[in-house]
């Protein structure tokens, strides 16, 4: 807990959730105590008093004498280093503050104020407060939660940026040109990107190797390799969350710290020895400049340089999960503190929705550089849904509370991709007369609802993300703000989320938005980009199963657990919920299976497969074998294409039609009334070989499929289904928990 200390030396905790997203209930503890205070203060005789101007009153009839060594105390010292928090809570001199919107409560000297309530105060004979001094309160006033004027401010900004591309900045801007760095001779003729031999040096000395240095310097890559990584970057990487505008980018004029990022990343997919030991010796020390710089940034500082620090972060932090580096401390820390100055700048936030992009005037986007000015919009956009999906990631794999708002969050969705990758005016002009649209459609996220602006715009690939990733950090919160690990009994809160979620008011918007989403947006969800449909159905999935009761039944905390989970799994197994999560399960499976090699994996489209192992390969072992299960004439087929408009929200709190003659589709049917199941057209019979074969078939699709992570969950998948080969478990296929007879540790 952090605690604030008022001017009146009263102590107020404050939490970090507040201190993130502070409301007005986080700072009502100090005003009510001042309030308290002042009322003691003599009170007003008649509505004529004059009153000397060291009488301050807080409240029409009230007032508080404060002692004139106090005002004479408050001279700051310019080269005081105190936080701005100590400059506010320790200020006793109220005159210093600029506090026009209290003039009916505060009288200043020399003026002569009507009350609203009928009184006059004349203030005494006091020399002008000087302009220098508001300057100052201003500069060290708490940037707790940015005005909307600092957020109009920043848009601005990029708006009027002098540079062709939002991250590109001119020497002068450039804070780590080096006049040695300067003088190397530039050959732009060799490279796309325009990168010579005075970007790789400044590369170098942003991850502290100097010129001096000869043998760091012939160790580090070369400008033919560093040109190649970004090649790599921008056509193996980039597209996944696209947000530099490649037509107008130029290295030489981007910042060292985002050019190191960029670069580092290209030579992730380089997959060299020399590659990775570069990136093993780098990565931290990378990490490390990236918290030192979000550090450094100030109010004062413009928008572009401070987005510049911040898709520096961003790439940082996917070079850290890539490289396995996800879980350390200075990777953890770098990630809170890039939402934290976000939010300190007011990049999220119902504010937000007035400014970042009005649509952009018709007069703007018809001057000659008016594309430019779209395009530097437009990724900033961009890079705040990265950094949103870098949240859900997270707060997904990590188990770790979200720390981006979202009970009231406003995010603008990215535009039409044709109009961003257009490589010249002309290309974009042209997207932009073959109906392709500068403004986007806006997810609206408050406290009793999440939903979609009323303008009817078509979604791409990296908008349905930047949807789901922000509905995943509303369902994170809520699940670690509802659903206690310790109460996983048959009869306790939490095997089906969703249950608990409906009678909370910030997460019961959530299920029928998954739905809805579907039903208005089928034919895009199901036709483009496949890890959207993946990610849709493991947010479903999520709403459906506790993912911590099926971690803990594979073992993740050893065979106690796993078996008071299992129980839970087996009581779980009966309802209309766990069926639906089962047919979610497969079909992610099935969609991971169909996928193109041109589709290339992304990291939560593997988390979320293996996520759908765990469930459905659990929920088979626990299920009722044949003998147990009445004869069905038919079998559901879990691997095959579905159309979920026609399921709706069966399962998931819609209506469960149980009566005969009710015409279902089969996806439906089973959900409803259960029945038979087949995987690959293998009947499922249930207990361990069927459980074991699904799991296995699981790992395989993950060893083909996967690229980031592959290793680590494709491990614990075969030990599962190792362990389930072991001699006698067969035999015991009655006992659940027979899964744990063997020697053989689960994880």
């Amino acid at each position: 807990m952090l605690e604030a200390a008022t001017s009146l030396g009263m102590q107020h905790p404050i939490s970090v959730s507040d201190y993130l997203d502070p409301s007005l209930g986080s700072w009502q503890a100090s005003s009510d105590t001042l309030t308290t205070i002042t009322s003691t203060g003599p009170a007003l005789a008649d509505s004529d008093a004059n009153f000397d101007f060291n009488v301050i009153d807080f409240e029409p009839g009230k007032a508080l004498p404060l002692d004139p060594s106090i005002i004479n105390a408050f001279e700051l010292d310019p080269t005081d280093s105190a936080s701005a928090d100590d400059l506010l809570w320790n200020a006793s001199d109220f005159s210093a503050f600029n506090v026009g919107s209290l003039s009916h409560w505060l009288s200043f000297p020399g003026q002569l104020s009507q009350s609203p309530y009928g009184f006059q105060v004349q203030g005494g004979p006091r020399a002008p407060i000087p302009d220098e001094r508001f300057d100052r309160v201003r500069q060290c006033w708490p940037t707790r939660k940015a005005d909307a004027q600092s957020r109009c401010q920043l848009w601005n900004e990029v708006v009027s940026h002098p540079e062709d591309n939002l991250f590109s900045q001119s020497d002068e801007d450039n804070l780590f040109a080096q006049p040695d760095v300067c003088a190397l001779t530039k050959d732009l003729s060799a490279s796309r990107w325009k990168l010579d031999e005075m970007c790789r040096w400044r590369v170098m000395r942003s991850l502290g190797i100097v010129k001096s240095d000869n043998l760091n310097a012939k160790r580090f890559p070369s400008l033919n390799t560093l040109d190649l990584s970004l090649d790599l970057f921008f056509e193996k990487f980039h597209n996944f969350v696209p947000f530099v505008h490649v037509a107008t980018f130029d290295a030489t004029k981007t910042p060292d710290l985002l050019l190191a990022s960029l670069c580092s990343l290209g030579l992730v997919m380089l997959r060299s020895p020399a590659a990775k030991e570069f990136l093993e010796e780098h990565t931290l020390t990378l990490i490390a400049r990236c918290c030192q710089e979000l550090g450094a940034t100030t109010r004062q500082t413009t928008a572009p340089a401070l987005l510049a620090v911040l898709a520096s972060s961003y790439l940082s932090i996917v070079l850290g999960i890539i490289t396995g580096k996800s879980d350390t401390e200075a990777c953890q820390a770098l990630y809170v503190e890039t939402v934290a100055t976000m939010i300190a700048h007011g990049f999220f936030g119902d504010d937000s929705i007035q400014m970042t992009e009005k649509d952009v005037p018709d007069d703007v986007l018809a001057e000659r550089h008016g594309w430019k000015i779209w395009g530097r919009l437009e990724s900033t956009k961009r890079l705040i849904i990265a950094v949103v999906m870098v949240d859900a990631f997270y707060s997904s794999t990590l188990d770790l509370p979200p720390v981006v708002p979202t009970k009231v969050l406003n995010l603008y969705l990215p535009s039409d991709e044709k109009l961003f990758f257009a490589g010249t005016e002309a290309d974009w002009r042209k997207s932009m007369q073959a109906g392709c649209r500068v403004s986007s459609s806006v997810l609206e996220c408050y406290a009793d609802q999440v939903s979609l602006s009323d303008r009817a715009f078509s979604l791409n690939s990296l908008g349905l993300h930047a949807i789901f990733a922000a509905v995943w950090i509303r369902l994170s919160e809520a699940h670690h703000r509802l659903i206690s690990r310790n109460d996983l009994s048959g009869q306790g809160r939490g095997l089906i989320p969703y249950e608990v979620y409906s009678t909370d008011h910030y997460a019961k918007p959530v299920a029928p938005f998954l739905v809805n989403m579907m039903q208005w947006h089928g034919d895009i969800l199901q036709n483009s980009n496949p890890h959207c449909l993946i990610q849709w159905n493991v947010l479903c999935m999520s709403l459906l199963g506790n993912s911590w009761m099926f971690e803990l039944g594979a073992g993740r905390q050893g065979a106690k657990p796993a078996k008071a989970a299992l129980n839970c799994i087996a009581s779980w197994a009966n309802t209309p919920a766990a069926r639906r999560a089962c047919v979610h399960a497969a079909q992610i499976f099935w969609i991971c299976s169909k996928r193109k090699v041109s589709d290339s994996m992304m990291l939560p489209s593997e988390t979320g497969l293996f996520q759908a192992a765990l469930l459905l390969g659990l929920y088979v072992l626990v299920m009722k074998t044949g003998s147990d299960v009445p004869a069905q004439p038919n079998y559901y087929e879990l691997l095959a294409d579905l159309d979920w408009r026609d399921v709706g929200d069966v399962g998931m709190g819609g209506t469960e039609h149980y009566a005969d003659g009710v015409c279902l589709v089969p996806s439906a049917a089973f959900i409803t009334n259960g029945g038979c199941l087949t995987f690959s057209g293998i009947p499922v019979s249930g207990g361990y070989a069927s459980a074991r074969r699904i799991i296995v078939q699981f790992a395989n699709l993950l060893e083909d499929a996967g690229v980031w992570r592959t290793s680590e969950i494709c491990r614990i998948l075969h030990i599962m289904g190792d362990v389930l080969m072991e001699d006698g478990v067969e035999g015991s296929a009655k006992s659940i928990v027979a899964f744990y007879n063997s020697d053989v540790p689960v994880v």
